[in-house]
């Protein structure tokens, strides 16, 4: 399976190359600067997936329902059966967020204290 993913990215980048080399009037410069954001926003993609997956998501299964009763009723009505973990999986993340409540007059100084600054000392975390 790793190989076949991976004759996939190679396949893709060489069909990008081909694109750019073929199809347009492209300096070696512009192919270089081109191919670069392209293997960048893989990158990304993969991080993010890494992410993904290294956040525990099974004890939101009943959270997820209880929250999202109708969608996820909705959801398995309609979804392919891929489809519908792919969703469920969205929602759960959804749900990992921690979240401060703050006191409008106590914004500024909390905006100073996450950036490591209170009263002129810079905090060392």
């Amino acid at each position: 399976m790793a190989g076949m993913s991976s004759t996939s990215w190679v396949e893709s980048y060489n069909s990008k190359v081909k694109k750019l080399i073929f199809n347009s009037n492209i300096s070696l410069l512009e192919l270089v600067e081109k191919l670069t954001v392209s293997i960048v926003k893989e990158d990304k993609k993969t991080e993010y997936a890494l992410f993904r997956a290294s956040v525990p998501k099974t004890a939101l299964v009943a959270i997820a329902d209880t929250i999202f009763l109708n969608i996820c009723s909705l959801l398995r009505k309609y979804l392919t059966v891929e489809i519908l973990k792919i969703q469920e999986d969205q929602i759960k993340q959804s749900l990992q967020y921690h979240a401060t409540i703050v006191i409008p007059n106590k914004i500024e100084r909390y905006l100073l204290v996450s950036k490591g600054k209170v009263d002129g000392f810079t905090l060392l975390f």
